[in-house]
């Protein structure tokens, strides 16, 4: 589709933005159910809709699946970009939901009996928790086992003593492949093994990706049986490395996966999203946690280039919150409105809006995954099959039968259901779906 690169008036000039729309299951009055695509390079590439579990619901709610790509990522990139600051004015949170809004209007004008569909948005935003992020992954272990998180513990504050004081190769054995690493070696394992006790449990998932199927139980099962502090350290890399049953042989440790290739595959543009609308809290662990404290108290910089810098970079995560309407008390006063975190996923599980719970179906939701991990709730049964994993089935279930609710109240309200803006500033979302009634409003921050 021809997508403005300004939806404020400014400029006329459009660029080609993709999406995906299905519309194999749709009888006139059903909704519209549609992702919001996240901000990874490969774009729609990685994100086909019928992967998801809304494309499934679609069948049974005879609705509309459809996709959109973020801007500036995969293939939607404006005319003239050359990844200069200038270039990357348009990659505004703004324009993303606006271009949100264009698809709807699109669909809306061109799919006959989808003129009055209710929509709905499933999508995964990540400044909500970043701002939150302080207490990072000691629940998710210790819920597991309390064995394997005190060991973790203990090994973890043993590296993090030797890397500091430059003495690993004395004092760990490791097993690691040669060459073996030097003084800055070990500082540089340190950090990717801090980061892998975050992102296993993060990206443990009933299939394999970029992790065998279920990494997160098998680092606890090999960290259980680890009898000393090094065997405990070496246990993430295995996993990282598809070798949890080969203790024989050295650990390669300098493949992707064990430095930091578990996160999805970034490009420039998640670059300005970090300067322009991320938390200062991102990478912070607080103290009395199963890993080592990292700076919990005072700034973390995130913006890797500072001419990026925005405007709200200095801002305290009170001003955040404010800025986007993220407050309990701001959620608490929508509808319609379910935020889903799995219980392993530091991003979404961690800090979950503390929303009262209601009877009212309409009401506002915050729900905790069991055993869910990043984004595992939006798994469609082409990637999980229904049977795979209770938990899934479960949450699954439970977010379907809030969209048959929401349908059906929509139906019986049609009347008066054009009220409700899309993109107001507490109209944002994470790991969460949300009936939004009247696309035609623009976002409009403070």
């Amino acid at each position: 589709m021809f997508e403005l690169v300004y939806h404020d008036g400014s400029s006329n000039t459009t660029f080609q933005q993709r999406y995906q729309l299905d519309v194999s299951y749709f009888k006139p009055g059903g909704p519209i159910l549609l992702l919001q695509g996240a901000e990874i390079i490969p774009g729609l590439e990685a994100e086909p809709i019928d992967e998801f579990d809304f494309y499934d619901d679609t069948i049974e709610l005879n609705g509309i699946a459809a996709g959109i790509e973020h801007r500036f990522f995969g293939t939607s990139f404006p005319p003239g970009f050359d990844g200069s600051k200038a270039s990357y004015a348009p990659l505004t949170l703004e324009n993303v939901l606006t271009d949100t809004v264009a698809l709807v209007e699109l669909i809306r004008a061109n799919v006959s009996g989808a003129e009055h569909s209710p929509v709905f948005v499933q999508s995964v935003l990540p400044v909500l928790s970043e701002m939150l992020m302080v207490v990072p992954m000691s629940n998710a272990y210790y819920d597991i086992s309390s064995a394997a998180a005190t060991k973790i513990k203990s090994a973890m504050r043993s590296f993090e003593e030797c890397s500091a004081s430059g003495n690993c190769n004395t004092t760990l054995d490791l097993g690691l492949c040669d060459p073996q690493p030097n003084a800055t070696g070990y500082q540089n394992m340190y950090g990717a093994v801090l980061d892998l006790y975050k992102r296993i449990p993060q990206f443990s998932y009933p299939i394999g990706a970029n992790l065998p199927a279920n990494a997160f139980q098998q680092l606890i099962n090999l960290t259980e049986a680890a009898n000393t502090t090094s065997e405990v350290l070496r246990a993430p890399i295995q996993v990282a490395n598809w070798a949890m049953a080969n203790l024989s042989q050295c650990v390669n440790y300098t493949t992707g996966n064990a430095t930091g290739g578990l996160e999805a595959a970034r490009s420039g543009s998640f670059g300005w999203v970090q300067c322009n609308y991320f938390m200062t809290n991102q990478y912070s662990i607080g103290a009395n946690n199963m890993l080592p404290p990292n700076d919990a108290s005072g700034r973390v910089e995130i913006c890797e280039i500072p001419e990026w810098a925005g405007p709200r970079v200095n801002w305290t995560n009170e001003e955040w919150i404010q800025w986007y309407g993220f407050s309990n008390e701001q959620l608490s006063q929508e509808q319609r409105m379910v935020f889903i975190g799995g219980q392993q996923d530091p991003i979404a599980g961690i800090s979950l809006p503390d929303l009262p719970e209601s009877p009212d179906r309409q009401a506002p939701r915050s729900i905790v995954a069991p055993g869910g991990a990043h984004t595992g709730d939006m798994m469609g049964q082409m990637i999980a099959p229904k049977g795979l994993s209770v938990n899934l089935d479960t949450i699954r279930n439970t977010k379907l039968q809030y969209l048959k609710d929401w349908v059906q109240s929509y139906h019986m309200n049609e009347s008066n259901s054009t009220s409700t803006e899309l993109g107001r500033k507490d109209k944002l979302y994470f790991e969460l779906f949300a009936w939004v009634d009247d696309f035609r409003a623009a976002p409009k921050f403070n």
